[in-house]
């Protein structure tokens, strides 16, 4: 490759507001004086010839070429030459006379990419705090809570607790790694493939990125040091690849590298021919991804690059959608190649989400109904969006790593936050995907690349359509005006005003859990008897005799322990060990499956009561919220009379005895002890276990019952049936003993009185 410094001019700097993100600079020009987005280098041209060409007949052609048409030869590489005229020459009439050259298989102006300022972003503290939620959006517990969460390891023949979750994730600016489910897969051991990141460069020495980042080449002033003169390169490496753990704000969600291929200046802004380059630099490099958060004019030079890499190298390419909020496609390239009947199969469009809730006013009567008109998971008010837009990612205050190894144009943004700052833009969502792509990638090594997309999207959540029919212009994105919501939409379908151009029902947002089969299970685990965190107890999953995730619950503030990065598909057994409480592991599920996507919590399977190791326990469990009552039922005492335990009393000591119920304290556990003589029950026979809603269908509780003896779960009982209309009591089952021991014979039945002894 041979280049030379362009000759400068003198431009006057358009105003521009929200545009898409674009590869900024590719000469290695003054970045200052090249033209806006859009126009193209005066006096040059990007010509193509056969790409399987060796490079010395490129040279040659390139030379012969120039000596005809009185030019000169800029540069060469990748089957295309950069030619310069007279600034002055008519450059798409030269474009037509070149292209009919022998030789030549395509000519074009050297176009020319601009990013605007960057999207405002709302300073750190305004940021909304992320609290931990479940698959359908439930919260379950403040972000806070989290640091008493252990994980236990073996390393150097010890058992070490860990943080079940980076420290890092509690950084709440961090908030879309909990909505794509990082937070669920981050501890996933194999390795993902490289990601080549195609934009202003890579600070290769910051802390959270040293050790993670490649230097590629830089196009930009003809090196092999990439170094970040801008910022947003840096921010976009450590969404994808910042470490974990390593006592500072940022982690990224990929655990493999990122190759940095520098084609945007300081000002980001260049040209296609250098975006050209870096494809094909990132094609014939180790990486399998390749993220452009870019976008401008379609090119030739550009698709064929792309070609090159998506069908003859196997890449993936995450490309931004752009930040116009519009539909339109016009400077919205590479990302609007995504339906390309030829690079679209390895290829996806990524809008932006935003961070909170909006409401859309989708009757048109001018006012809000709270909750039915509020929605998640919505597009963020400057991004791009249409039925050529496959996926969505978080992009709107995103925080993420800058440059701290030297100064760097968008410093004077982020000068009170050296290292790391927020920023906004489907610049951000892009990474995500790119991420989240060698992830999956990791676990289907054997998938082209458009396996990959499309499990990707099948694996994505759906999003919500919600459209305002007041607005009255589709073309106006969210500055359309006359709506009384926050939003015009959420996001659009084929509703009125938006037609096909605008619909995004193909459209999917990027799911980590889902798409890697993975998921997690928060226990809540208690002493039965007090309902105080049981701290020491261990909590694992196994599957084939192997250790799946193991945590110990070290905390009395919370009785929280997650495991996490469970597989989907195969049932596993979930187990607990408690010093005092039981002896050894027992199995609390002998097989249980999760969906993939899902941080189950807040049910009665997930609440762990256990009770002392001395004697027989029943514990009954329920949904938190249910107005749900527990009876245990005696055996028939001398002259048949039956005992009938009322919820809370102590009348029927020494026989049984309540330790507490749901209602005293509104927790949802209810233990009772049944008094032994000798290693059995007090009296022989069977004592009921029996749930009662009152006059109320028992549908809504899903109670669960376990009984234990000295330590040992002999048995549990999920509520397994739908009790139908009039039938207000369910019988788990029935404590008996005999010459073998304690045994617990499971009913499971809805009915009434019927049921009882």
């Amino acid at each position: 490759m041979r280049t030379r410094l362009l000759h400068s001019w003198i431009i006057a700097m358009l105003a521009l507001a929200l545009v898409p993100l674009s590869p900024a600079a590719a000469q290695p020009a003054l970045q200052e004086d090249l033209p806006a987005a859009g126009d193209f280098v005066p006096g040059e041209l990007v010509i193509g010839f056969d790409k399987n060409l060796p490079a010395a007949d490129t040279d040659a052609q390139a030379s012969a070429l120039a000596g005809q048409i009185g030019a000169q030869v800029v540069s060469t590489g990748a089957g295309m030459a950069l030619l310069s005229f007279d600034e002055s020459a008519d450059v798409a009439a030269l474009a037509q006379e070149v292209q009919s050259q022998p030789g030549v298989v395509f000519a074009e102006p050297n176009y020319i990419f601009s990013l605007p300022e960057p999207v405002a972003s709302n300073p750190i503290e305004e940021l909304r705090e992320i609290p931990f939620e479940s698959e359908d959006g439930t919260v379950l517990r403040d972000v806070s809570e989290l640091k008493s969460l252990r994980t236990l390891v073996r390393k150097g023949g010890k058992t070490l607790a860990i943080p079940t979750y980076p420290s890092d994730l509690l950084s709440y600016a961090q908030w879309g790694h909990w909505k794509v489910g990082a937070h669920i897969i981050w501890p996933e051991k194999k390795v993902s493939p490289t990601v080549c990141v195609i934009d202003t460069g890579v600070d290769a020495n910051h802390p959270d990125l040293k050790g993670r980042v490649i230097n590629g080449f830089d196009f930009v002033n003809n090196d092999k040091i990439p170094n970040d003169d801008n910022g947003h390169g840096t921010h976009v490496a450590g969404i994808i690849a910042a470490r974990a753990n390593n006592g500072r704000d940022i982690w990224g969600i990929s655990n493999g590298k990122v190759i940095a291929v520098k084609v945007l200046g300081a000002q980001g802004r260049g040209t296609n021919f250098n975006i050209a380059l870096g494809i094909t630099y990132c094609a014939n490099s180790p990486a399998r991804v390749i993220n452009m958060s870019l976008g401008g004019s379609a090119s030739t030079a550009t698709y064929n690059a792309l070609d090159y890499a998506i069908n003859t190298k196997n890449k993936f390419v995450a490309a931004a959608a752009g930040n116009s909020s519009t539909s339109d496609t016009f400077s919205a390239f590479p990302a609007a190649y995504a339906k390309d009947a030829l690079i679209g199969y390895g290829l996806v469009s990524v809008a932006a989400a935003q961070q909170n809730p909006v409401t859309v006013d989708t009757n048109g009567n001018d006012a809000i109904v709270a909750g039915s008109e509020t929605f998640e998971y919505c597009a963020a008010s400057f991004s791009n969006y249409g039925n050529w837009v496959e996926l969505v990612a978080p992009g709107d205050n995103i925080y993420s790593t800058l440059p701290l190894s030297y100064p760097f144009y968008q410093n004077y943004r982020f000068g009170l936050f050296p290292g790391a700052d927020s920023m906004s833009g489907t610049s951000m969502a892009s990474p995500y995907v790119a991420a989240i792509a060698a992830r999956v990638w990791s676990l289907f090594p054997g998938y082209s690349t458009g396996d990959l997309e499309t499990h990707l999207v099948n694996n994505g959540r759906l999003l919500n359509f919600a459209v305002d029919p007041s607005v009255s212009n589709a073309t106006l994105g969210f500055d359309a005006a006359g709506y009384a919501g926050t939003s015009p939409y959420c996001w659009p379908n084929a509703t009125a005003p938006y037609g096909a151009a605008q619909n995004m029902t193909n459209a999917r947002y990027v799911d980590a859990s889902l798409a890697m089969g993975r998921s997690g299970i928060s226990f809540n685990v208690m002493d039965a008897q007090t309902a105080l965190p049981l701290t020491g107890a261990v909590i694992r999953a196994t599957l084939g005799g192997k250790v799946l995730d193991i945590s110990r619950l070290d905390s009395m503030i919370s009785p929280v322990v997650d495991l996490i990065n469970l597989p989907s598909g195969p049932s596993f057994s979930i187990q607990a060990a408690a010093k005092g409480y039981l002896a050894g592991f027992q199995t609390i599920y002998p097989s249980a499956a999760v969906p993939p996507g899902v941080m189950y919590s807040s049910t009665a399977s997930t609440y762990l009561a256990i009770p002392s190791g001395k004697f027989i326990n029943v514990v009954t469990v329920y949904r938190p919220g249910s107005t749900i009552e527990s009876y245990l039922y005696l055996p028939a005492a001398v002259g048949g009379t039956v005992w009938a335990l009322n919820v809370g009393n102590l009348y029927e000591a020494p026989f049984a005895f309540y330790n507490r119920d749901n209602f005293a304290d509104g927790y949802p556990v209810t233990s009772v002890t049944i008094t032994p003589n000798g290693k059995n029950p007090y009296y022989p026979g069977e004592y009921y276990v029996i749930a009662s809603a009152g006059t109320s269908v028992l549908n809504i509780g899903a109670p669960v019952v376990r009984v234990f003896s000295n330590g040992k779960i002999i048995n549990t009982v999920l509520k397994a049936d739908v009790c139908a209309s009039g039938e207000t009591i369910w019988r788990a089952g029935r404590v008996t003993s005999s010459a073998s021991g304690v045994q617990f014979i499971a009913d499971d039945l809805c009915g009434g009185s019927e049921l009882l002894p």
